[in-house]
């Protein structure tokens, strides 16, 4: 009696605990690189016993798998409600593209993260699957974007759009601005490719001047 009432708070511990020693190794990823981890380090980070990290991973490599997996998580977490909560105040097309401009630029973490996800996919075929599926959850996420701004084909232009706001953020990794500069170049750039995917005169006009000849008139 009073068994199941006496496990469910040792669960809950566990479960923190667990979540720490994770966050942990993020911040060991994002900061020093996946080489950095280890169980004494992570167990230290988190202000754990030593042992912690051994008994809740069976490898160091389970560990910053789990870690890595969670921080994309935790992007499409924070993503998803907060653009639903923009459009539901139908904010104009260039608001909204700002907002998705300055989020995209915020965290380095998340960013190391998500790309340090990306090269062990190419390492480990195990990888793959679930860098698939985070792909996909973030071109859901934009074509949802997309659909509600009136883009001829959302699934298309939100493939795009991902490719694009990744290869700004790998740059950023590389050659690190202010947030305030990526923030703007992002903008520029998202500006230009959504009015590509928008119906109307502006793709129209678009259109003729993609038709336009370039280079020196012949002789």
């Amino acid at each position: 009696m009073g068994g199941p009432a006496r496990e469910q708070p040792r669960q809950e511990r566990s479960r923190l605990r667990r979540e720490a020693l994770v966050r942990a190794a993020l911040e060991l990823i994002a900061e020093q690189g996946p080489a950095a981890v280890t169980h004494r380090k992570v167990a230290a980070r988190a202000e754990l016993p030593g042992a912690t990290t051994g008994y809740f991973f069976a490898s160091v490599q389970d560990l910053i798998d789990e870690a890595l997996a969670l921080q994309v998580r935790d992007r499409i977490a924070e993503f998803g409600p907060m653009f639903e909560k923009a459009l539901a105040e139908r904010p104009t097309l260039d608001e909204l593209l700002r907002l998705i401009a300055v989020t995209a630029a915020r965290s380095r973490t998340a960013v190391v993260a998500q790309f340090q996800l990306y090269l062990d996919a190419g390492r480990r075929p195990e990888l793959e699957g679930p860098v698939t599926e985070a792909l996909e959850q973030f071109e859901a996420l934009a074509a949802r974007v997309l659909r509600a701004c009136g883009a001829v084909d959302p699934e298309e232009a939100a493939g795009q759009i991902v490719a694009m706001i990744d290869g700004f953020l790998l740059h950023r990794l590389g050659r690190p601005r202010t947030r305030a500069v990526e923030a703007d170049s992002l903008h520029q750039a998202l500006r230009a490719l959504t009015l590509s995917h928008l119906a109307g005169p502006e793709r129209d006009a678009a259109d003729r001047l993609l038709r336009r000849r370039v280079g020196p008139e012949p002789e």
